[in-house]
């Protein structure tokens, strides 16, 4: 049930978000824990960025959008992380990767996504210690930047 609620939160969420969207994408431990996910999330949302995240997909689409970057997984997060970064590269106007430099499936996946995702820019945050808070800020205010300036060409172009 709380899985159910928590997609049907994203997707209004999305809905209704005129703000820089931004999908966070990785393992749940990940995504938020205090000294990972959180120092992330704390910067994007001061920033008045709208975040989304993969394991709050819609489960009934992991199993068909996993298969059209790699068909071939055989974790379930990383099919969930997989699936999460191809449906949502229409509705989103970055995605954060997020892993732990030991985890080799992640590894394999990022390699993937990041060569099948071209539409929208990507960006991978390794953790592999926790003591380079100021080093992943600055990745994060050069990430939204980007992004903003695209939106900003974006909608120059259609007015």
């Amino acid at each position: 049930m709380k899985r159910e609620k928590q997609e049907r939160e994203q997707k209004k969420i999305l809905e209704s978000s005129s703000n820089l969207k931004i999908l966070l994408a990785g393992h749940p431990y990940n995504l938020y824990d205090e000294l990972i996910g959180k120092t992330i999330t704390n910067f994007l949302k001061e920033n008045n960025v709208t975040i989304l995240y993969s394991n709050r997909i819609d489960h009934t689409l992991i199993e068909e959008e996993y298969k059209k970057i790699a068909p071939d997984i055989h974790w379930t997060h990383n099919k969930e992380i997989v699936a999460s970064t191809k449906y949502y590269e229409d509705l989103v106007d970055g995605i954060i990767l997020i892993s732990s430099f030991p985890c080799g499936p992640d590894s394999l996946m990022n390699e993937q996504i990041s060569h099948k995702i071209k539409k929208i820019p990507l960006i991978t945050l390794l953790f592999e210690d926790l003591n380079n808070e100021a080093g992943i800020i600055t990745r994060l205010e050069s990430f939204i930047d980007i992004l903003s300036n695209l939106k900003e060409c974006e909608n120059e172009q259609h007015h």
